[in-house]
């Protein structure tokens, strides 16, 4: 306990979670129990996403997540510096830390008590980006296919004809004026392919709330959780007032993507059609063997793995002003931080 700083009933040790001094708190008051941490504002990021009218409108600074922002300065604590409540003071680039607990990602399910003081929660929320797949090394060279063509044409026929003083005389002909043995030595070149690239892990997301999901302060409110590690899975976060629901965010994790395929070498289909043609000319059968074809396909490169599927941040019930944005951090030891807050009821 402060023994000295109190605020609507509240002890301030409980409002900022420590009963240790900072010492550019301690200039304005002193024995003030608070930490500080950096309010620094962030840039426009990847994938940028509030319900904010645009990102220029946010409250500043636009990291006040884990602290009072200046549209909060007159329901914040009233400790004030010139006017304004050192709750919602930056200095030297730090604001005063509230009291807070953090889920791990291996936390699993669970339930969390607000504290009886506390009357709004601002939240911190991650999921993580989907593992890549692998590349394939299975590559092909380039290559030669060499192969043989042969087509034989081979005929015989009788000639049977009217000869001197009316008698009938009989010619055989075996015909080899037709008959070539052809040789073709014919090489396919087949491009060297590479193996399919890895595919894209789905990105993961990482926002907070700017303002508090408020409630009436009480006994009997809680955080439920449910906090999943796996790959395309939604963790979830419930406020619950007095057991009933208040604000759910849903946090969906990044999908892992799929691995890259392995190059082809090209193929060549030896096809034999023969077809019979039977003819009967003068008493003789001439018979046909005919036709060989032959069909080539070149190497194929493989194909890139499938893209994971992206994370994904939903909200239910009480939304109060957000933002988040795109992660490429494939683990996050911290998966969502509880921050609690004392807004001025009277």
């Amino acid at each position: 306990m402060s023994n000295k700083y109190y605020w609507e009933g509240v002890d301030i040790t409980d409002i900022t979670g420590t009963t240790s001094t900072n010492s550019n708190i301690n200039n304005y008051f002193s024995g003030f129990p608070g930490n500080t941490a950096d309010a620094t504002e962030i840039s426009t990021q990847d994938g940028m996403t509030t319900n904010e009218s645009n990102f220029n409108s946010l409250p500043s600074p636009n990291t006040s997540y884990f602290c009072y922002n200046d549209d909060e300065d007159t329901d914040a604590p009233e400790y004030t510096v010139n006017g304004t409540s050192i709750f919602t003071k930056t200095i030297s680039s730090q604001r005063l830390l509230v009291s807070n607990t953090s889920l791990s990602s291996t936390a699993g399910n669970g339930t969390i008590n607000i504290p009886s003081w506390c009357n709004g929660v601002k939240i911190i929320f991650f999921s993580t980006k989907g593992s890549n797949g692998t590349a394939s090394t299975t590559n092909v060279s380039k290559t030669n296919h060499n192969y043989d063509e042969h087509n034989n044409d081979d005929y015989a026929y009788d000639h049977n004809y009217r000869g001197d003083r009316g008698l009938y005389r009989s010619r055989h002909h075996h015909n080899n004026r037709n008959h070539h043995h052809r040789h073709f030595d014919r090489a396919h070149n087949y491009a060297a392919q590479s193996g399919g690239a890895a595919g894209t892990g789905g990105i993961g997301r990482v926002g907070w709330f700017l303002k508090g999901v408020t409630f009436t302060a009480g006994s009997s409110n809680t955080i439920n959780y449910s906090i999943t590690q796996n790959a395309a899975s939604n963790s979830t976060i419930t406020v619950k007032e007095n057991g009933s629901n208040k604000a759910i965010i849903t946090i969906g994790n990044g999908g892992n993507a799929g691995n890259g395929t392995a190059a082809q070498y090209g193929t060549t289909d030896d096809t034999h059609d023969n077809a019979n043609h039977d003819h009967y000319n003068s008493g003789t059968w001439h018979h046909n063997n005919q036709s060989h074809y032959n069909h080539t396909d070149g190497s194929i490169a493989g194909d890139k793995g499938s893209a994971g599927s992206d994370g994904t941040m939903t909200f239910t019930g009480s939304t109060p002003i957000y933002l988040y944005y795109n992660n490429s951090n494939t683990t996050e030891n911290t998966r969502a931080t509880i921050y609690y807050f004392r807004y001025k009821t009277s």
